[in-house]
């Protein structure tokens, strides 16, 4: 499998918090009624041609304006958190991108290029232990008390 044309960043420390901007509709509900991002949102996406689109991400000290900023051509997105610690204990490096997509833009990649059967139980286990910054519109009426 080819590897990865990026490589970790370690001025990126582990307790760097990661936001997600997170589409209205890409949520759940856990067993224990708690409302997360689906881990559509921690997936990669391959392309026919071949090319794949690594998860996007934001280091939140970062960006100018923190969420309202992030979310300004954005309306009815959510704001999810992961710590780049997280995404790395889940087998994905954290680069920065800043070129692409402006101030505080990251990848979390796969350092082993291509995703596999284990890089999608991880993207799981992501959403699972991401947090909310932001909830999308509507969604504070769904949660339990």
């Amino acid at each position: 499998m080819p590897e990865s044309e990026y490589a970790d960043d370690p001025t990126i420390a582990n307790d760097t918090v990661l936001w997600r901007r997170i589409r209205p509709e890409q949520w759940t509900r856990d067993a224990d009624g708690r409302l997360r991002p689906t881990s559509q949102n921690f997936k990669d996406r391959e392309w026919p041609d071949g090319r794949i689109d690594y998860i996007s991400g934001y280091v939140a000290a970062k960006v100018p304006g923190g969420t309202d900023t992030l979310l300004a051509d954005h309306p009815g997105y959510g704001v999810a958190a992961i710590s780049a610690g997280m995404a790395r204990a889940h087998g994905r490096g954290v680069v920065r991108d800043e070129e692409n997509d402006g101030p505080g833009h990251c990848l979390l990649f796969l350092p082993e290029g291509r995703p596999s059967k284990a890089s999608k139980k991880r993207s799981e286990r992501l959403a699972r232990e991401s947090w909310w910054v932001i909830l999308p519109p509507g969604l504070e009426l769904l949660q339990t008390p």
